[in-house]
């Protein structure tokens, strides 16, 4: 896709009667400087009193640059389609190679890694590529739930008496009554 600066934007690209450009002249050098104006955010007051011309005349070169400027932008839409349509037909081309065109019928890494890369520019000209926020509110539910699940399978086995279990500080006696097992 080809660049355009904002200097190509203010060439003409239909001219009307009054808005025919031509190198050198002095409405098209105001028009630039117009073109300045609105980019720097000056008012057509500010405008008018630095060109030494009344509002009337920064309105009407106002009206001239928008409609231009209109015309790139159409013209910038028309490639996004066209970039669009391509990237479609490259991703259509390179699928059945990235699924079965690989040794033994397996995928194809360098074509899945092509895909990846042209769906990845899909989304960015689209707008897909954002980071999504995700809102949400941390409660301890679960851990509650979890909990209740616990207490009601306890409750399910009968209560079992508190004994201490023997530790190893304290074994259990053995059978010949030395301390040790045989």
């Amino acid at each position: 896709m080809e660049a355009v600066t904002p200097d190509e934007s203010l060439q003409a690209q239909e001219p009307d009667e009054d808005e025919s450009p031509s190198p050198g002249d002095e409405r098209e050098d105001r028009r630039a400087a117009v073109w300045d104006g609105m980019l720097a955010g000056k008012s057509y007051r500010v405008m008018a009193a630095d060109l030494g011309v009344s509002r009337q005349t920064i309105l009407r070169d106002t009206k001239v640059l928008r409609r231009r400027w209109k015309l790139v932008a159409e013209r910038y839409e028309d490639h996004a389609r066209l970039d669009l349509a391509r990237i479609e037909k490259l991703i259509a081309a390179l699928w059945p190679v990235a699924l079965e065109g690989g040794k033994n019928g397996q995928p194809d890494k360098f074509a899945v890694d092509r895909i990846v890369v042209l769906l990845d520019r899909k989304a960015k000209m689209l707008g897909n590529d954002k980071p999504i926020r995700h809102e949400g509110k941390l409660t301890v539910e679960h851990t509650s739930t979890l909990d209740m699940a616990i207490e009601e399978l306890l409750a399910q086995f009968p209560k079992m008496p508190d004994t201490e279990a023997p530790t190893e500080a304290d074994p259990e006696p053995s059978p010949n009554g030395n301390g040790h097992h045989p």
